[in-house]
């Protein structure tokens, strides 16, 4: 039923303008920082200036940019497979029928998650091509593409328990935006002098276990980070979704 749920979720993106509009615009803006990143790299050989290789400097700039682009589209998509199935009720009638609120959730899960892995292979095409014309470090590609997809997954995870709670699609998409934000950015608010706060404020921050993976660096306290932040929020929609079935 999972699967079910989820190819629904997936397909049903490809049938509505929203779905199209947002690859179109990923992909218009992931290709001008790739044009961008490559200029700035051939800029700095040109001035014989120090770079790092074009694996570092091209392929980890362009997934870098791609979490700006997540945390605009994630609360958009989260918002579509809960908070406006809730406000057309819509949701209401799934819950009706015989079908687990783990499989209802994990299947939209699985179906936008899948969706999105669409701009992580673009990125990865792109990256690839750079084969053709100098030595690629596949180890870095590696590392960039299993951090991005884990970061995906937690982005959208926070972003669909933020639409468990409201039935109103603006707020499920300003509450995620603002949630990504603050979340992604916190390591920048690490400037209380007091050393253990700031030490806890880095290592809650979303962008700081990010720079390890674009750097060719898997570590194994950052896969942990985000797999005990997505299954903690995933956690909670869950608790969420049967509340929402027991009060409908």
């Amino acid at each position: 039923m999972i699967f079910v749920i989820a190819r629904h979720e997936f397909m049903s993106l490809f049938r509505t303008p929203l779905g199209w509009i947002i690859l179109a615009l990923s992909q218009f803006l992931l290709a001008l920082v790739y044009y961008i990143a490559i200029n700035q790299y051939l800029e700095n050989q040109h001035q014989a200036m120090p770079v790092r290789g074009v694996s570092n400097g091209v392929a980890s700039v362009l997934f870098g940019a791609s979490l700006y682009i997540l945390m605009i589209v994630v609360p958009v998509l989260a918002m579509r497979a809960i908070s406006k199935e809730r406000h057309q009720g819509t949701l209401s009638l799934l819950m009706a029928a015989p079908i687990s609120e783990t499989s209802l959730l994990f299947g939209k899960f699985i179906g936008v998650i899948s969706y999105l892995s669409i701009l992580l292979i673009s990125m990865l095409i792109m990256s690839l091509t750079l084969g053709f014309v100098s030595s690629l470090d596949y180890g870095v590609l590696l590392s960039a593409l299993i951090g991005m997809l884990l970061v995906t997954i937690t982005f959208m995870a926070i972003a669909f328990y933020i639409a468990s709670l409201t039935s109103h699609p603006a707020l499920a998409i300003a509450g995620g935006t603002c949630a990504l934000l603050f979340l992604f950015f916190l390591e920048f608010m690490a400037l209380t002098r007091l050393n253990w706060l700031d030490q806890t404020l880095t290592w809650l921050s979303l962008w700081a276990h990010s720079e390890n993976f674009l750097r060719g660096t898997l570590n194994s306290s950052d896969i942990l980070f985000y797999l005990i932040i997505s299954s903690a929020t995933l956690y909670l929609t869950l608790k969420r979704l049967k509340k929402l079935r027991k009060n409908s």
